[in-house]
């Protein structure tokens, strides 16, 4: 039995139609009951209460933590980093005590400094400042099971998610959107490594299965904003003809929505922190350890780009 967190995240919802595609067994973890989630037993609660997780873990084989607060901005948010952190750790003792043998924690690339020279793989040192509550919160949880023994631990650390399944378009998907509705005043120069949430997912189902341990990039390709937004803009058949921002006047643009971002409740798309994340990345990515140990295959990113298509259209998420 496996116990899956954030089945109703981008992640967590794919990991969850292909656990039943392959007939294995799970429950999720739902704030409240909802039919997105068909044929799974429901477990009504969230990382907070300690009664629901006992119940979550209870005859688990194995916990896969997907759930996490996504904060793409700078500053301390007390939130996230008791979300993605504190409650995480305490989920992983939680099944710890319960006889679970192994725990999958979903982290993300941010965890981890961007090198200034060479390759950068699963050695990169973690991110220790606690301006970027996101970053940071994942790089405590990654330290955190990095000291602990007894159990199986599995830690991925995914880029840039793009495809099928995401019903709140975050990160590049946001921009597909923007594309596929024609609302794309503007394009941004920099870019990043992208990988398909099919491909997340069979690496982590391929972990389960064959008790895979130790820490995983699961990358693909490094592409530029303005390539990425033209090869959608042809699988779409939706001309675009965007405005092209220099990179002094995407720092402008940031400063201008910091300071407007301080007065809105989430995020603005285009603050410092998504712009010095799209400039900063300069070493390449490896994802060998991965191909290596994970049967880690990344699909062609023409077909990653059909399934988001296809997603926004009709919600047509395509299992293969």
């Amino acid at each position: 039995m496996i116990a899956l967190t954030g089945a109703t995240g981008h992640v967590g919802y794919v990991l969850h139609k292909y656990l039943q595609k392959e007939n294995m067994p799970h429950r999720v973890l739902v704030r409240k009951r909802t039919n997105r989630l068909s044929n799974v037993e429901q477990i009504v609660g969230d990382l907070t209460h300690q009664h629901s997780l006992q119940q979550f873990v209870n005859k688990v084989d194995t916990v896969i933590h997907s759930a996490a607060v996504v904060y793409p901005k700078y500053g301390v948010n007390e939130d996230v980093i008791n979300v993605n952190y504190i409650c995480s750790k305490n989920l992983f003792e939680t099944a710890k005590k319960a006889g679970v043998k192994h725990f999958i924690f979903i982290s993300s690339i941010h965890s981890m400094e961007v090198p200034t020279t060479g390759v950068f793989d699963e050695t990169a040192a973690l991110v220790k400042d606690e301006n970027r509550s996101y970053d940071y919160s994942k790089a405590q949880m990654e330290r955190y099971l990095s000291q602990q023994s007894g159990i199986k631990i599995t830690i991925l650390n995914p880029t840039s998610i793009i495809g099928g399944g995401d019903f709140y378009f975050n990160g590049f998907n946001q921009l597909f959107r923007l594309i596929h509705s024609y609302h794309l005043p503007m394009l941004t120069q920099g870019g990043f490594d992208v990988v398909d949430v099919k491909d997340v997912v069979k690496s982590c189902i391929f972990a389960v299965q064959h008790q895979v341990e130790g820490k995983y990039i699961l990358g693909n390709t490094y592409y530029s904003i303005p390539e990425i937004a033209k090869i959608y803009g042809n699988i779409a058949q939706k001309l675009i003809s965007p405005i092209e921002l220099s990179t002094p006047v995407m720092k402008m643009l940031a400063t201008f929505t910091d300071f407007v971002g301080k007065f809105s409740k989430s995020p603005l798309p285009t603050n410092s922190y998504s712009i010095n994340t799209l400039l900063e990345l300069k070493s390449p990515i490896s994802h060998q350890k991965a191909v290596n140990n994970l049967d880690f295959r990344p699909r062609v990113i023409h077909n990653s780009l059909r399934d988001i298509h296809k997603w926004i259209e009709n919600q047509e998420l395509i299992l293969d």
